[in-house]
């Protein structure tokens, strides 16, 4: 059985786009991307927000530019394979691997756990919310990129206390930071 794994690229204060509603600050290194495609091994399942699925449909279709880099399509390869949940009013989605969702559920995580091999990664803060609220999150995994931005999107809200357990950390040459975090007393 997998874990449910809140993965998430934020700045130093805590800001997941910048305030033009930007994400290329945080745009890996190879090393860094090489380091996510290592973590993505695992995951079988993602579960999106409609931002996040803006954001990722990316994925579905690489430009030919980017697919020079080994990295890169090591990750499109890896997202052929993955399945992803959509939760919200998107509309239709004519790509294969996806299903929607109108909602997050504490039976729909149980069931997803049930009968995935792998893990089920959370791609948007607030269904990752939504899952601590459900006491259904296990993990997180953080990449804090080294800039201060000041104002953009929040990465976190008030939603009360959260004890966390570090179970390991990454220092990249470029001063990114990875932290992966046991979730206390999920599930």
């Amino acid at each position: 059985m997998g874990k449910t794994i809140w993965f998430t690229m934020t700045s130093l204060d805590g800001f997941i786009t910048d305030r033009r509603h930007n994400i290329n600050f945080h745009t890996p290194s190879e090393e860094v991307h090489r380091y996510i495609n290592t973590l993505n091994e695992s995951n079988t399942v993602m579960i999106l927000d409609r931002d996040g699925y803006e954001i990722m449909k990316y994925w579905d279709d690489p430009t030919e530019n980017d697919l020079q880099y080994e990295v890169v399509r090591v990750y499109a390869e890896q997202w052929k394979y993955i399945k992803k949940i959509i939760v919200g009013d998107i509309g239709a989605i004519e790509e294969k691997n996806y299903t929607l969702w109108n909602e997050v559920t504490a039976e729909r995580i149980d069931t997803l756990l049930a009968n995935e091999s792998g893990d089920i990664i959370i791609g948007s803060s607030p269904l990752a919310w939504e899952l601590i609220r459900l006491k259904k999150l296990n993990e997180i995994q953080m990449i804090i990129v080294p800039i201060l931005l000041g104002d953009g999107v929040k990465n976190y809200k008030d939603s009360g206390e959260v004890p966390l357990e570090l179970i390991d950390h990454e220092i990249f040459e470029n001063g990114w930071t990875y932290l992966h975090y046991k979730v206390i007393n999920s599930i």
